[in-house]
């Protein structure tokens, strides 16, 4: 079940923009003898997924360290005492994404929470520093109120591509609708379908 983490409001945004993680980074190298720092082929990895083999041997995790902002793993053997040797062989395997990372993502979902007060609902969410999408007064989001949060989301992201696919809301990209006009339809799909929801319909972003 959903919860009102960001980590985990995140799996669903990556699907609905079809940006889901992939399991099959794979990338090899010889080593020269010199050059201990190995570029990753794939952006926006995972890191706590990365493995190291040298010549088929898996590495313990502190021989190595990732480097999100260059993309690059540097092998450093500090707990086995085992050293490169020249014309070693290289394999690191890792989970990634294609499109987004996981930031820009969670800045998009921030500004998705902006709309609820445009559209007059009756909470206004932030997202609080132990990384949760709250209320302003500590309520936590239903599980309704984080999928449309999501869905928000991916629809600022990616308005042309994003498939939304539920009873009595289907959203696909079509070319002649904008990110504020599929954004008035999850907000009007809201109000007629989820009966608990008390807000007021703003017109002005669609005239």
């Amino acid at each position: 079940m959903i919860t009102n983490s960001v980590s985990d409001i995140l799996p669903i945004i990556r699907g609905l923009i079809d940006d889901k993680n992939r399991i099959d980074g794979r990338d090899s190298y010889v080593f020269n003898g010199t050059d201990n720092v190995f570029t990753l082929t794939e952006d926006f990895v995972s890191e706590l997924t990365i493995a190291v083999f040298q010549n088929s041997t898996q590495l313990d995790s502190q021989d190595f360290s990732y480097d999100s902002d260059n993309n690059q793993v540097t092998i450093v053997f500090i707990s086995s005492g085992l050293s490169l040797n020249e014309d070693d062989n290289i394999l690191i395997k890792y989970n990634y994404n294609k499109k987004y990372s996981d930031t820009e993502i969670q800045g998009f979902l921030e500004s998705s929470l902006t709309y609820f007060p445009q559209y007059q609902y009756k909470k206004i969410f932030e997202v609080n520093t132990d990384n949760e999408v709250v209320a302003i007064n500590d309520l936590d989001p239903t599980t309704e109120e984080l999928y449309i949060i999501a869905q928000i989301t991916s629809i600022l992201i990616d308005p042309q591509n994003v498939r939304i696919a539920i009873p009595d809301l289907s959203i696909s990209a079509k070319r002649d609708k904008s990110d504020q006009d599929q954004i008035k339809e999850v907000f009007t799909y809201f109000k007629n379908f989820v009966g608990t929801i008390d807000f007021e319909e703003i017109r002005h972003l669609t005239d």
